[in-house]
Order: structure tokens, then C-alpha cells, then sequence
């Protein structure tokens, strides 16, 4: 069961797009700054082998801003959009859902269709799939990384402060639940899957250097 695949920290990012010939997709709203973030992992409850995650973690973001929303732009295009509020905190958060794969060959991966007359007749086959849909698990994979921007003004490119203090503070976290009315219990390490426990949290200390303000 390669869960670990799926579970990687992605720090709100999106997928990257190899963009060809395009032109490069308009940024949102106004540049905040820029910076260097460095993160100390504070815990994983999930455990290594359903959520490796990299200690320290490091990478470069955008935060931009506009009338109404905030935006964290890590590579490329699209950004995720959120909160950032006058008094430079930020809080930006992603949800996904994901369905475990059941082992194949179970009655699951048996089609609903089928131009089998045999098989459309067997009176026990829509009870193996509605039984296989009771098992089924689903999960809920959310990432909020939420903090505040410690300096804003002046122009040009800010190296480091004099005292050496973060000019970005906040706290990367996921935490993976199962969805109600599901049956995970295979997906956990008592029952022969990756995750120590679930629900689970895994969370980063976030620290960032400004390389870059808004003018």
C-alpha cells in the first residue's frame, strides 16, 4: 500500500507545469515579500512510512496580497489564496480527499456494469460491492500554514536583520482524519498499513528570511 506516495508535505504548493510556449500566467494582487523559509519538524504523528517528512524543510514563497485576499505563491502559478491581514498575520489552508485503494481483486474492482450474464445474475453481487463500498476508506488531508510577517516598508532586496531575527514566523501543519462512515482500519499499523494513528497530525516551526519587498 504506497500511501507514502500520496502523503508528502507539500507546504501549499501546487504541482509544477512545465508551461512550453505559454506565456507566464499573471501574478495575483501585490507582492508582500518574498522569502526564504527554513522549517523544524515538531512532531509527526503519522509516522515516517505514511508521511516522510523532510527535517528541516526549506523553500521559497510569495506572499501577495489584493483588497480581498492573501496569496502564497510557491514556484509556479496558480497561487493559493487566503487570509493576510493588515497586521501582517497570514493564514492560507488546503483540503483534499483522498480514497485508499482497496487490495486488488476484492469484489470492489469487480465493474458495476458487466455484459456477463452470468455474472448480472448472481444475486450475491451487489451485496460484495455494497459490502466493499461499507469498507472503503477515505481520508482527509489538510495543510494550513498560518503566522505573521514580522517587518513590512522600505525598497530593494533585505538580506538579514541586524540582530539576525526571523522576519517571518508560523507553523506549517497537516493533519490526515478519516472520513465518517468509512473503515480505515487496514490503513493503520495495527492493521498491516502505514499510519501509527489516525487522526494524525505532522507540524513544522517556521522561521523566514525576506529577500525581497514590495516597493
Amino acid at each position: 500500500m504506497q500511501l507514502a506516495r500520496i502523503f508528502r508535505l507539500a507546504v501549499l504548493s501546487a504541482p509544477s507545469a512545465v508551461l512550453g510556449a505559454c506565456a507566464m500566467p499573471e501574478l495575483p494582487g501585490e507582492l508582500v515579500g518574498a522569502y526564504h523559509i527554513e522549517g523544524a519538524l515538531t512532531e509527526n504523528q503519522c509516522g515516517e512510512e505514511a508521511l516522510p517528512a523532510t527535517d528541516p524543510l526549506t523553500f521559497d514563497v510569495q506572499i501577495r496580497r489584493d483588497e480581498r485576499s492573501g496569496y502564497w505563491l510557491q514556484g509556479m502559478p496558480p497561487a493559493r489564496a487566503g487570509r493576510f491581514a493588515e497586521d501582517g498575520t497570514f493564514s492560507f489552508e488546503l483540503q483534499q480527499i483522498y480514497d485508499v485503494p482497496t487490495t486488488t481483486g476484492t469484489p470492489s474492482d469487480e465493474p458495476f456494469l458487466t455484459s456477463d450474464p452470468e455474472a448480472a445474475a448472481d444475486p450475491e453481487r451487489f451485496d460484495r460491492q455494497e459490502a466493499a463500498s461499507r469498507a472503503a476508506c477515505r481520508l482527509t488531508i489538510t495543510e494550513k500554514v498560518a503566522g505573521s510577517v514580522l517587518r513590512k516598508g522600505g525598497t530593494g532586496v533585505h538580506r538579514s536583520s541586524e540582530d539576525g531575527s526571523p522576519d517571518l514566523v508560523g507553523e506549517n501543519a497537516i493533519v490526515v482524519a478519516p472520513v465518517a462512515g468509512g473503515n480505515c482500519a487496514r490503513v493503520i499499523r495495527a492493521g498491516g498499513g502505514p499510519f501509527d494513528q489516525l487522526p494524525c497530525r505532522a507540524s513544522y516551526d517556521l522561521t523566514g528570511q525576506l529577500v525581497e519587498e514590495q516597493e
